[in-house]
């Protein structure tokens, strides 16, 4: 997963774009807060993210209570930002004291930060967390343990695309079915060609201050295959609930106004497939 998940949604309400792969609370954010006319037609992955530690400083959740401990997080409004406050809740920390300390920072930034010891721990979507564990640091929750079976991606359209081209939609979803089942049955191709495309498609659609962090990070395809085998899940189907209880926790955070999940949703594509 890259760092453009912001981009995406940006370009998604400048009509840039017609469809793209996105993370759900991104995608939920810019449909309830920019008005953008979209629908999610499939789903991607679920969970995919993960807090990742110094473990000579951090060895539980309540070290990060003591008052030197350091934290990256990506952008406010992000999936890792999202976790980082449902931890909090669930383990009943101080919220106003642990939010002070929050860094915000691109996902390659924060593992440079992390190992140049400038933080001490970093939420991070992957494949920054695998990475992290190839320079020796500690995977202390991930995004299973904080909220089980959380939408990761989806695949979204604009709602004039399927007005206007349903067949486009339908051989989306399919080619997106393809490649899940192209991940599960052939899993060492998949890392291998996720990391090639990885370390090329980095350096175009990153900013150009991040893309040159980076390129100072190796991914390898052990590392994209330990993050596709045990940190994400691959199903395309998305159930309702699911992406309700996505807004509902949005809307408790402030985040957007609450709405029905099935405004967001056309699922009628994953059937005809």
């Amino acid at each position: 997963m890259l760092y453009n998940r912001p981009a995406l949604a940006a370009a998604l309400a400048r009509e840039d774009i017609d469809a793209t792969y996105i993370c759900l609370i991104p995608a939920v954010c810019a449909y309830a807060n920019s008005k953008v006319p979209l629908k999610i037609v499939a789903g991607i992955h679920k969970h995919g993210y993960a807090l990742i530690v110094n473990s000579s400083k951090v060895s539980t959740v309540k070290d990060l209570k003591n008052p030197d401990i350091r934290i990256a997080c990506v952008r406010v409004g992000s999936p890792p930002d999202v976790l980082l406050r449902l931890m909090i809740e669930k383990y009943k920390l101080d919220r106003e004291k642990i939010l002070s300390k929050v860094q915000y920072m691109a996902p390659p930034t924060a593992l440079l930060a992390l190992q140049g010891e400038l933080v001490d721990v970093a939420f991070l979507p992957e494949q920054y967390p695998s990475m992290g564990e190839e320079l020796g640091f500690k995977i202390l929750l991930t995004a299973q343990d904080l909220w089980p079976n959380m939408q990761g991606s989806v695949l979204v359209v604009k709602s004039s695309l399927i007005e206007n081209n349903p067949e486009v939609v339908k051989k989306l979803v399919k080619a997106t079915i393809q490649g899940t089942e192209y991940i599960y049955n052939r899993p060492e191709d998949a890392a291998r060609i996720v990391t090639e495309e990885l370390q090329v498609a980095g350096k175009q659609v990153l900013p150009l201050e991040i893309a040159e962090v980076a390129t100072k990070l190796e991914i390898t395809p052990d590392v994209i295959s330990r993050s596709l085998a045990s940190r994400v899940v691959c199903p395309n189907d998305i159930g309702v609930q699911t992406v309700q209880n996505t807004i509902d926790y949005l809307a408790k955070l402030g985040y957007i106004n609450w709405f029905k999940a099935e405004e967001i949703l056309d699922l009628s594509f994953l059937e005809e497939v």
